[in-house]
C-alpha cells in the first residue's frame, strides 16, 4: 500500500471516529428513497451508469454466479425467492425461468422497484417486506438465493432469522444459494456504527463458522467456494479476488 493510500485510510477512519454513528439497518431502509432517477436508484444497490448496464450485469450474475450449478436445470420452476432484491435487477432474469418470483427486502422504495420491473415487462413477481417472509407458505419455494446482501446485515442474528425461514419455506427438493462477506478470522466480525460508511459491508463471516451453523440446522451442503473472481471477465488473482464466499445447500 502506498503512503498516500495509507494516509487516506487513516484520515477516513478518523473522520468516522469523530462523526455521528450510522445506523446500519436504517441506512438501508431509508436511503434508496432519496433517489428519483431510476439509474440513481439502481446505482444505490449495485454500481451502474445506466439501466442497460444494470440489466446486462444482472444477466451475467444470474447465469455465471447465481444459477451456475449442476442441478439448476432439473429444479422445479414454480416459485423462487430472492433475499434482498434491492432494485429488482436479478428478478428480471429469474422471471424468465420461474412462474412466480418473490422478493424480500427492508427498504421503503418498493414503488420504485415495481416501476423498474414493469418497465422490463415483468409481471409475475411479488415484493414483500422482511416480516412478511413469515407469511409465505411452508415448503412452497423451489429456489432461494441472496447475492451481495448478507454482508450488509447488522448482526449474525439476522442471518439466523433468514436461515430459519429458508428451512421452513424451502421445498424438500429445493436449493438455496447464499453469497456472504468472508472473514479470515474465527467466527464473525461486525462493523461498529462508528466505523460504518453507507453502502459498505457491515458483517463478515468465517466460512467454516457459517457452514457449521448450516449443518447444525440440518442443511446439507452441496457446494461451497471461498476464492472467487471479483470480475468475471478476469482470472482469479490477488487483485481480482471477491470479498465474498458462497454456499449452495438444501434440506
Amino acid at each position: 500500500m502506498t503512503t498516500k493510500k495509507k494516509i487516506k485510510n487513516v484520515t477516513r477512519r478518523l473522520f468516522r471516529f469523530f462523526s455521528s454513528p450510522t445506523d446500519v439497518l436504517n441506512s438501508w431502509i431509508t436511503e434508496p428513497g432519496k433517489y428519483e432517477r431510476m439509474v440513481d436508484f439502481l446505482n444505490w444497490f449495485d454500481s451502474t451508469s445506466s439501466v442497460e448496464e444494470t440489466l446486462s450485469q444482472a444477466q451475467r450474475d444470474w447465469d455465471l454466479r447465481i444459477t451456475n450449478f449442476r442441478d439448476f436445470d432439473s429444479l422445479s420452476k414454480e416459485c423462487c425467492l430472492e433475499i434482498g432484491f434491492g432494485g429488482g435487477r436479478l428478478m428480471v432474469p429469474a422471471s424468465q425461468f420461474f412462474t412466480r418470483v418473490i422478493g424480500i427486502d427492508v427498504h421503503l422504495s418498493f414503488k420504485k422497484a415495481r416501476e423498474f420491473l414493469r418497465l422490463q415487462n415483468i409481471e409475475n413477481f411479488q415484493l414483500k417486506r422482511r416480516n412478511e417472509l413469515q407469511a409465505i407458505e411452508s415448503q412452497s419455494v423451489d429456489f432461494i438465493w441472496s447475492f451481495i446482501v448478507f454482508q450488509h446485515f447488522d448482526s449474525f442474528n439476522e442471518v439466523m432469522f433468514y436461515l430459519s425461514q429458508i428451512k421452513r419455506v424451502l421445498r424438500p427438493n429445493g436449493y438455496c444459494h447464499i453469497f456472504f462477506g468472508k472473514y479470515s478470522g474465527a467466527g464473525i466480525r461486525v462493523v461498529r456504527p462508528q466505523e460504518f460508511n453507507k453502502r459498505e459491508c457491515s458483517l463478515f463471516i468465517d466460512p467454516t463458522f457459517f457452514y457449521q451453523n448450516l449443518r447444525k440446522m440440518g442443511f446439507r451442503l452441496i457446494e461451497h467456494e471461498e476464492m472467487m473472481p471479483k470480475r468475471l471477465n478476469l482470472p482469479l488473482s490477488q487483485v481480482n479476488e471477491s470479498g465474498q464466499a458462497r454456499v449452495l445447500f438444501r434440506k
